[in-house]
């Protein structure tokens, strides 16, 4: 009795015991199972994207939203190359008109002296129906360089009362000041004149002609403005123009290579060569061509938007960062939703 059912039980156990045999076929059993769901699972993705793209494709709400990114990227390079456009109220905005037949009108309007919105409507019309896209942009900007544009220079307003500070300083010719003297005040660099500092304590600002306002041509060849560095400089804001320190859309700046020099002002020149050492702790805007060497420090340069004075007129814009805020349902768009009939 005994016996039997000890015999009983191991013939039991042994059956409740898995092979491992059977244990490896279950698990390959069960990897194709997964792979077949997973290539199901892809294949229906794949299906559903490409059938939103054909759906987009034939309905051309993908070729009118590209349309509209195009136009917004065309906007951006024209205010980096100093060409940007202007607000739609006042005639200045640009129109393109694509292979496709879609319309991209595009707009900039300035809100401060740093910050613009980028506005861009690609529309398309085919006999009743019609297509629209638009994309909207809050973007600051910084002043630009070699931008072959528009010049950066002092606002008209800031630029007319120039003439009008007391102590105004016309440089024409050739003007030197030898070393270990103190200057201040703001000068006026006619065309072909020098201003030579040597070891020099400059207070105040350094302007050209065609600074104050964009009639006034910019010279050209061997009439341009220049300004000569040697020896120790130092270079402080003034009261007048407070924030800049040299100011030409036409102006050159040269420091010999033994100089040094400590800038804490803004500069804007169409050539800047400085092969010495030093520190510029503004930003550096240069229309043509910039030499800076590696000896010259410029603390925060490349680390974030520089800040500039409220008075200077960007002429290419360089965008420093963008955003895109969500705009609200008019209660107009908002009555017009609930009275559409989706049955109808």
């Amino acid at each position: 009795m005994n016996t039997h059912m000890h015999r009983t039980q191991q013939t039991a156990l042994a059956r409740g015991r898995s092979n491992p045999e059977e244990q490896g076929w279950v698990l390959i059993a069960a990897l194709l199972v997964a792979a077949v769901s997973a290539s199901l699972t892809v294949g229906w993705a794949r299906h559903a994207v490409l059938a939103k793209g054909q759906l987009e494709m034939s309905t051309g709400a993908s070729r009118t939203e590209e349309a509209s990114r195009s136009g917004f990227e065309r906007t951006r390079e024209l205010m980096r190359s100093g060409q940007p456009p202007g607000a739609e109220a006042d005639g200045e905005d640009t129109v393109v008109t694509t292979s496709h037949g879609d319309e991209v009108r595009s707009e900039r309007v300035k809100d401060g002296h740093d910050k613009r919105d980028v506005n861009v409507r690609a529309h398309h019309a085919s006999g009743n129906s019609h297509r629209d896209a638009a994309l909207r942009g809050r973007a600051k900007v910084v002043p630009g360089s070699q931008g072959n544009g528009k010049r950066t220079r002092l606002t008209d307003s800031e630029g007319s009362k120039v003439l009008l500070i007391p102590g105004l300083t016309m440089v024409t010719g050739m003007l030197v000041f030898t070393p270990s003297s103190d200057v201040s005040g703001v000068y006026l660099l006619e065309n072909g004149a020098e201003l030579v500092l040597e070891d020099c304590n400059f207070t105040g600002t350094i302007l050209t002609r065609a600074s104050l306002d964009e009639t006034n041509p910019l010279a050209t060849g061997g009439g341009r403005p220049k300004v000569t560095i040697k020896g120790g400089c130092t270079f402080r804001e003034g009261t007048d123009l407070p924030g800049l320190s040299l100011c030409g859309p036409d102006l050159l700046i040269e420091a010999e290579s033994d100089a040094s020099l400590d800038v804490r002002g803004m500069i804007v020149a169409e050539e800047v060569d400085l092969p010495c050492k030093g520190v510029l702790r503004k930003m550096v805007v240069s229309e043509s061509a910039e030499s800076i060497s590696s000896n010259i420090s410029r603390p925060g340069f490349k680390r974030g938007p520089t800040d500039f004075p409220s008075f200077v007129e960007p002429g290419s814009e360089r965008m420093t960062y963008i955003s895109f805020p969500t705009e609200h349902f008019t209660s107009d768009e908002m009555d017009a939703i609930e009275a559409y009939d989706v049955d109808a």
